[in-house]
């Protein structure tokens, strides 16, 4: 569900008008169909590929964890300030059953292309992610493809296709 609302100022001038979609705050340009688009386009690809990585992974029911959730988890670790920068700011994080019903979380890396630094990225996301929760987290690499000679040591591959 879209949310859109426009703040007055003191001086009775309107703001830009406000949009939130499934938590994501945007300022719209007035009359920018375009940038609702985008952003309900952004978050329709993130479900997705969300339950796509759940399937590959056999996990089920997966929901995403939200940046605030993120945050939490970045306060309780107490991190160097680029660290929690960049973990809050992970390209995709879940939680999701496994086939006997144990919470697994899962921070996912996405690509065009997947590099050893997505792979790094992955795999320290889902570290973080263990030790603020205490519950096993898979790390993931996801893209349509990948560099060679990467180390996917701990980390699962999920090729993305267009279909």
């Amino acid at each position: 569900m879209i949310e859109c609302f426009r703040s007055v100022a003191a001086d009775g001038s309107a703001y830009p008008e406000t949009c939130c979609y499934n938590g994501i705050k945007r300022t719209i340009r007035e009359n920018s169909v375009s940038e609702l688009k985008d952003m309900m386009l952004a978050t329709f690809r993130r479900e997705r590929i969300c339950a796509w990585a759940a399937d590959e992974l056999n996990l089920e029911c997966p929901q995403e964890i939200p940046t605030a959730e993120l945050i939490r988890f970045a306060d309780r670790l107490d991190l160097e300030s680029s660290t929690r920068d960049s973990f809050i700011r992970a390209d995709l994080a879940f939680l999701a059953q496994d086939k006997e019903d144990a919470p697994r979380y899962s921070a996912v890396e996405i690509s065009w292309t997947v590099g050893q630094w997505d792979i790094d990225r992955a795999r320290r996301n889902a570290a973080l992610i263990q030790q603020a929760t205490g519950i096993p987290t898979l790390a993931v690499a996801a893209g349509h493809r990948y560099e060679d000679h990467l180390d996917w040591n701990e980390v699962t591959w999920v090729q993305l296709t267009a279909s």
